[in-house]
């Protein structure tokens, strides 16, 4: 089967691969230009196909396209997945506002519907992107939080790790969503065992953290983080202690579930010491 004769349209996809072309300011010429020396070359009427939507690249293209423009393989593989869904699954917000669509994430959020919970996030900002749906520039930063936590629980690391890049070099309207775009980076970037760039983002998370008033919650989500990063490192006397600050700072919240795992997470980290 050739790529023209793939399943469906993938306009999605091609509208994001267009866009990172645009970001980079480069040309189709160019980049047929700079993936001639790669196995699979990607043409600039093929490009052109691609980003409309109307042709799916292959994965030597795509390849050298990540190393074109500097995106990570894995993420570019893991966008393609969730747009092809979105694009065979699409979710209607014609009549959505900003504020019933973080209503509605909230709830998916709590019953574990983390690929319904990407669709209507990333339906909604294309809305507000594209067709002029008016937004605030909190609820814009809230559904780009929501659509990054649902694809890490999807355990698509690299996809949410790049979007969180994209994130954190904007202005936040809240101190409340730096932190957790911050904890969201770290979150990632421990489940991709770059444990050192993990500690990094979380120094800048605790610096936050002691900079402003935030809840206890997140006090308790930061500590807890913390000593998951300790333990990734070996600092196992240090995150114990912090596991023992995080389950008080849970306690007080009070949030059950989340004792009983910084409690397990605990246990483990007294079993490798001992």
């Amino acid at each position: 089967m050739g790529e023209s004769e793939f399943i469906v349209e993938n306009r999605e996809f091609g509208r994001y691969l267009r866009q990172v072309r645009e970001e980079r300011r480069l040309s189709l010429d160019s980049v047929e230009e700079m993936t001639s020396g790669y196995p699979d070359r990607v043409t600039k009427s093929h490009l052109s196909r691609i980003e409309n939507g109307s042709a799916v690249p292959s994965f030597g293209k795509l390849f050298a396209l990540s190393q074109i423009y500097g995106v990570p393989i894995s993420a570019m593989a893991e966008r393609f997945e969730i747009d092809l869904l979105r694009e065979t699954q699409p979710t209607d917000v014609s009549a959505t506002t900003p504020a019933d669509a973080l209503a509605q994430l909230d709830r998916l959020e709590m019953a574990g519907n983390y690929r319904e919970e990407v669709a209507l996030a990333s339906a909604m900002l294309d809305a507000i992107e594209h067709a002029g749906v008016p937004a605030e520039p909190e609820q814009i930063v809230a559904l780009k939080i929501y659509r990054i936590d649902a694809l890490a629980h999807l355990e698509r690391y690299e996809m949410a790790k790049v979007q969180c890049e994209e994130l954190l070099s904007d202005t936040f309207p809240t101190r409340r969503q730096k932190l957790q775009a911050l904890l969201c980076f770290t979150i990632c970037c421990y489940r991709l065992k770059r444990y050192t760039i993990a500690e990094m983002a979380l120094v800048k998370a605790t610096e936050e953290l002691v900079s402003a008033e935030h809840s206890t919650e997140l006090h308790a989500t930061v500590t807890a983080t913390r000593a998951v990063v300790q333990t990734a490192l070996g600092q196992l006397d240090a995150a114990i202690e912090t596991y023992k600050d995080a389950i008080s700072l849970y306690l007080q919240v009070p949030q059950p579930f989340e004792v009983c795992r910084a409690q397990l997470n605990l246990a483990q980290t007294l079993i490798l010491l001992n």
